[in-house]
């Protein structure tokens, strides 16, 4: 039961975090051990949504994700997802072909909080200019998709390719880590003397929790 009461009251409290379960192990149907690890949360800009990203915290992603630190690459990862910054800025066509040859893909976002993440993700590595999105119209003018062939189901533009000016020749999209992560259409690769130069984070897919059962 709540009860209403003055603020300026002592009372003990809780705070809540966020978990991600890494193996249960079932013995009779009942859990025996859980191993979950806790993430930082934070606040995203004024509004919006909690935080969950948490430095260095890379247990579900593979050996061969997680061996691009070794390399000097910052490694991330949020639900389903792993994310590898690499810092070398290029053209979009090029950083695309890279990601899909280390058997990831061009960053994908399809959520609020996807998207706060990676936003912290960027900053936190000092990342505050152009990061390439596997956003485009390359295929058919104003009909933006995603590398991946998923459904776009969410976006945060800075202002709609519709009203650019120059939509002919924006045909791919940049997030603005220092503009709160939002998204603007750009050129995929250099226009006469203007580059079109942009790091990278390529996105590998997260090993599934493990649930061992054992039946006694």
């Amino acid at each position: 039961m709540w009860n209403k009461i003055d603020c300026l009251s002592d009372h003990e409290f809780i705070c809540k975090y966020a978990t991600t379960q890494v193996s249960t192990t079932l013995i009779n149907g009942l859990s025996s051990s859980t191993v979950a690890t806790k993430a930082t949360t934070g606040h995203a800009s004024p509004a919006t949504t909690t935080v969950y990203f948490s430095h260095g915290y890379t247990q579900l992603c593979s050996d061969q994700v997680k061996a691009q630190e070794q390399s000097g690459n910052h490694v991330a990862q949020n639900d389903s997802s792993c994310y590898v910054l690499f810092q070398s800025p290029d053209e979009w066509s090029p950083a695309r072909d890279f990601c899909n040859n280390s058997s990831g893909h061009m960053l994908t976002i399809n959520s609020l909080k996807e998207q706060v993440f990676v936003g912290d993700f960027l900053i936190h590595y000092g990342i505050r200019r152009g990061v390439w999105l596997g956003l485009n119209d390359l295929d058919m003018e104003g009909n933006f998709t995603w590398v991946t062939g998923e459904s776009v189901t969410f976006t945060d533009w800075y202002s709609h390719p519709d009203e650019d000016v120059m939509n002919n020749i924006h045909d791919c999209v940049e997030m603005l880590p220092a503009q709160a992560g939002v998204w603007r259409s750009t050129m995929c690769s250099k226009q006469g003397s203007v580059s079109a130069l942009h790091v990278v984070v390529c996105e590998y897919d997260a090993i599934k929790p493990i649930v061992n059962a054992i039946i006694g």
